[in-house]
């Protein structure tokens, strides 16, 4: 084996380590908290109703609580390591196609790990819900999730006693105030590490990969008749949802589409079709591929596009290093392009043509290049 092995295998072996301590150290906490929840309660079964008595119970209910938040957040970031370990293993494992198997073996979470840093992912929240099933956050799993929850609902069980207890109207509602506030945070740690999380991951889903063309497979998805925006409303509602649910079933490492008529598809039905090439993933087998794609996709087949210009026209005596692989994976970041901005845009809005139009004459005026 030699270094750069070695220090593979040894990182890899770490990480697994890693995951293995995480809902371990959470036990550390209780420590802390033990003893705290003990000396609550030996002040409940002491307080008098007097004044010096109401305002110490609720100073020590008000820093038990703020011990609470931060075993709450502790939970959080030990869930946000927990999910960033796992990813690294991801990344690791997917470059000799193992990536899937293992994971589905010793974690059993869906492999569609962009989810992960989705609200509904972890909630019955269903997916025609998308504002709020596509929140940013980021749960704790397994005995960790337990403790968070655990956390959260002292502080408001500790919050309401406070309440209960506080016979002056002022001190009651100062400690409301500030107990509300920290229940209230401890909500706020997982959202911002949910939105870390999903950077991490989006700039690893952003990576277009130089496609290799043995593995490239084309379908073809008919296109209803209608006008320039109705072709650009197909491609938003339904090209791009295909391509996003394909890449987050870990399908894809490349894909490109164009408009063709019947002139260059297989088939002798009028009108016009995208013509979809998608890369399966290393590791990923052509059936697994054929049971992802829904029944508008029709044709399906390998694509034979080894040592192919790109399209036809791009060949390989000008690309870098003679690979034609090059112009097509070219060819798959302008799709990306595409498919980027319609993400750019709210869902309940319709696009305008002039916008498209526009973004087009940034690309014409950079380059100073007509296309006609």
């Amino acid at each position: 084996m030699d270094l750069k092995e070695e220090v593979r295998s040894r990182r890899h072996q770490l990480f697994l380590e890693a995951l293995r301590h995480r809902e371990q150290e959470v036990f550390g906490y209780l420590v802390i908290i033990g003893p705290a929840l003990g000396g609550f309660g030996w002040l409940l079964d002491r307080y008098s109703g007097h004044y010096m008595d109401v305002v110490l119970f609720n100073i020590y209910t008000l820093g038990l609580v703020g011990l609470l938040l931060l075993g709450a957040c502790y939970c959080a970031a030990l869930g946000y390591s927990y999910r960033s370990v796992t990813f690294q293993i991801w990344k690791e494992e997917k470059q000799i196609g193992i990536a899937d198997t293992v994971l589905r073996a010793w974690q059993g979470e869906t492999d569609q790990w962009l989810d992960w840093t989705k609200f509904g992912h972890y909630y019955s929240i269903p997916r025609k819900c998308r504002w709020i099933y596509d929140r940013p956050w980021c749960f704790p799993p397994g005995l960790i999730a337990v403790f968070w929850y655990a956390f959260v609902i002292g502080q408001g069980l500790l919050t309401v006693t406070a309440s209960v207890m506080s016979e002056s109207a002022s001190i009651k509602w100062v400690a409301l105030a500030l107990n509300f506030v920290c229940v209230c945070a401890a909500f706020v740690v997982p959202w911002r590490l949910g939105v870390k999380l999903r950077k991490l991951c989006e700039k690893e889903h952003a990576n277009m990969e130089t496609p290799d063309l043995s593995r490239v497979y084309e379908t073809f998805v008919q296109i209803p008749a209608g006008t320039p925006e109705a072709y650009l409303q197909f491609l938003r509602r339904t090209i791009r949802p295909l391509i996003r649910e394909l890449e987050d079933k870990q399908l894809l490492s490349w894909y490109s589409f164009l408009l063709h008529d019947k002139n260059n598809v297989p088939t002798d039905k009028p009108g016009y079709f995208v013509h979809l090439r998608l890369e399966l993933k290393q590791g990923r087998q052509y059936a697994e591929l054929a049971d992802a794609l829904p029944s508008f996709c029709t044709m399906t087949r390998p694509a034979n596009l080894a040592g192919s210009p790109v399209d036809g026209r791009i060949s390989a005596q000008w690309l870098r290093g003679g690979h034609v692989e090059e112009g097509w994976r070219v060819l798959g970041e302008a799709c990306e392009w595409i498919v980027r901005m319609f993400d750019a845009y709210e869902e309940d809005v319709e696009i305008p043509m002039e916008h498209v139009g526009q973004f087009l004459h940034y690309f014409a005026n950079a380059l100073q290049c007509r296309v006609s």
